[in-house]
């Protein structure tokens, strides 16, 4: 028995150290983002941003993600003011970004998080939302679908490439009263800091090796109690 406990306890500790991976900080910032007025959540009823696939690597759990608001941001007094936001591999890609909404969602479309805005955001703080979003880079870019669900829209400001995405790293689309189809200026987006885990499969001759142990484990067991 004290032997099926050591091998257990090495499977064990093998899975663990193939399986474990460090979070990381994704940021993405369109190379040179400046403090002006986008008032995503102070004027728009959906908003939807494009992510190049090439900001990731691998397979990713989106653990969170935040916008920041601008540091010359006037102070504004959200109460009650609901957004939903959605995560999905983009069934288009940027440069081929479609004015309608749904057009740019993938079928693994996903509620992410809804949040409630309360209270006062200054210059400098963030909206952030958490949740858990498998996402693999190799199937396509990311899309962040938000939409304004009830509440007051203010005036509040958050951080964007003022002078365009140089980097190829992010589009966008919006509608000021619509949901089904909105404007999209070119290589435009608010600066966003993803939290992610990367996943790593149990590669195959691993798991077999282990799989093998373990039955070889219940044989000696059962040869011992016969």
């Amino acid at each position: 028995m004290q032997k099926f406990r050591t091998l257990a306890t090495c499977v064990g500790l093998a899975i663990a150290a193939v399986s474990s991976a460090h979070a990381a900080t994704v940021i993405a910032d369109g190379n040179g983002t400046a403090n002006s007025a986008d008032c995503t959540f102070g004027c728009v009823t959906r908003y939807q941003q494009m992510y190049s696939s090439a900001l990731f690597s691998g397979v990713n759990d989106i653990t969170s993600l935040s916008f920041f608001v601008a540091d010359n941001s006037p102070t504004s007094a959200f109460a009650n003011s609901i957004y939903q936001l959605s995560l999905s591999t983009a069934a288009t890609s940027l440069g081929s970004m479609s004015s309608t909404f749904a057009s740019n969602a993938g079928s693994d479309a996903t509620i992410f998080d809804v949040i409630t805005l309360n209270g006062s955001l200054v210059g400098g703080s963030a909206i952030t939302f958490n949740g858990s979003f498998a996402y693999d880079a190799s199937q396509g870019d990311l899309l962040v679908d938000i939409q304004h669900l009830s509440g007051p829209r203010l005036s509040t400001n958050l951080s964007y490439n003022q002078g365009g995405d140089t980097d190829g790293e992010y589009m966008r689309l919006y509608s000021f009263g619509g949901t089904t189809s909105g404007y999209s200026p070119a290589a435009y987006g608010n600066l966003t800091s993803f939290e992610v885990s990367p996943v790593s499969p149990v590669p195959l001759p691993a798991g077999v090796w282990m799989l093998g142990l373990g039955l070889a484990a219940l044989g000696a067991l059962r040869r011992k109690g016969a």
